[in-house]
Parts: structure tokens; sequence; C-alpha cells
């Protein structure tokens, strides 16, 4: 009985303070909450990157020997050069197959002349399989239909071509991609 007058007694001499307290407790708690549903919230993205990581003449000098002549399996070159892309999840998410609601496509310009197209240095086999199984090369547009490439995963697609390095233009349609991060792009962002 002593014990429950002495609390009584406690919060009856306390309890304005007690009042003001939660009070003061609640109006910081309700200006908390609307702070922070204001800041910005910054998601991770799916995010695909187009890296040229080498583009560059094979040939620095021929000289005006009329002799000298380069050949590609048979065919006679003038200035052959090799291009390097890497393509590259640097996102947050996987890009899946479903994702592609257009394929993925590297285009070169008419003038360039694409003596070979190779999928080479991919994270996996897998995926070197599945980029091979899903592409195709023809009317100067390299083609992949689909791919998976989990965050960090990469392949990469190296070019070449006779003539000079040449124009890349890349064409895509993917969900939760509006663009492309190109990196190095000897044609500009195209």
């Amino acid at each position: 009985m002593i014990m429950r007058k002495r609390i009584v007694d406690f919060y009856n001499k306390h309890s304005v303070t007690f009042n003001i307290v939660s009070l003061l407790i609640t109006i910081g708690s309700v200006c908390l909450a609307i702070w922070i549903s204001k800041q910005p919230v910054t998601l991770p993205q799916k995010e695909l990157s187009c890296i040229t990581t080498n583009s560059k003449s094979l040939v620095l000098m021929l000289g005006n020997d009329s002799n000298l002549k380069l050949l590609y399996g048979e065919r006679e070159v003038s200035k052959p050069c090799i291009t390097s892309i890497v393509i590259q999840n640097s996102g947050a998410y996987p890009i899946t197959n479903s994702d592609f609601l257009k394929p993925f496509s590297i285009v070169f310009q008419d003038e360039d002349k694409i003596l070979s197209i190779n999928i080479t240095d991919c994270s996996n086999q897998y995926i070197k399989e599945e980029v091979i199984e899903n592409s195709r090369f023809e009317n100067q547009q390299l083609t992949i239909d689909n791919f998976l490439l989990n965050p960090g995963e990469m392949f990469t697609v190296d070019i070449i071509s006779d003539g000079g390095i040449p124009l890349i233009r890349f064409d895509h349609r993917l969900e939760g991609i509006s663009e492309l991060n190109l990196i190095n792009n000897p044609s500009g962002q195209i």
C-alpha cells in the first residue's frame, strides 16, 4: 500500500512535466517523420555500359611501296583497324532476357567495311554461349536479340574493319534503361 501511495503522489506531483515531455516527444517525432519523407530517395538503377576499350589502326605506316599488300583471309585491305567494345551491366539489378523490348544493336555506317566480329572476354562461358546464340550480323548491323547480365558481368565485342575506325551507333530498347552509358565511343554519343 505504501508503495502505491508513493507512486500516485509522485505522479500527481509531476504529471504536468510528464505531459509536457510527452507532447514534445510527439511533436519531435512528427517533425522527424515529415523531414524524412521529404528527403530524395535514390534507388539503385539498371544500367548498361558500352565501353570502347580499344580502337586503333593495326598498321601505323605502310610507306609508298606499291608492292606491299595486306590480306585479311583472301581479301586485300588498306587500313585495317580493331575496335573492342565491352558491354557491361554497370547497374545494381540484373538485365534479363525479358527486359528486351527491342533487340540490342551495334550499327555501323555504310562506308565501314566490317571484316570480322567476334564475341570474346566474357564473364563466364554461359554469357558467351547465349550472346553468340542470340546474335547475327547483317546489313552493317550486329543484332543481339537478348542476353542475361548480372551486375558486374560483361562481354566484349571485337570488330576488325577496313578503311579506318568505324562510326558506331548503339540501338536498344530495354525495360528500366532509358539510355546507355557510352564510354570512349569514337563516334561520340550517337
